[in-house]
């Protein structure tokens, strides 16, 4: 992560904890399957008032943080930037 690292570091932190509180309040203890590709589309496509709200707060999470938290193939968090976010998203959507 560029530019201010330390700043970034603590809203990727602050992304991770909500997008894991998220998960823990729907889920229980584990991470939700697809859970970073259904909150982002709480940021490009809310269905209700409540995601609406939480994807602007996960948005600006993101974009303060340059990036998304997601699973890798072996079912890892990582950190990733928010253009390799946006096209896995995108690909995915095809």
């Amino acid at each position: 992560m560029g530019g201010d690292q330390g700043g970034q570091g603590v809203r990727a932190q602050e992304l991770w904890d909500r997008m894991s509180t998220i998960s823990r309040s729907t889920q229980g203890p584990s991470w939700l399957i697809d859970l970073e590709y259904e909150l982002w589309e709480w940021v490009v496509e809310p269905r209700s008032p409540e995601e609406r709200q939480e994807g602007q707060r996960l948005e600006a999470l993101a974009n303060e943080a340059d990036g998304w938290w997601a699973l890798d193939d072996a079912g890892e968090q990582e950190f990733v930037s928010l253009d390799e976010w946006c096209q896995r998203f995108k690909a995915r959507r095809s």
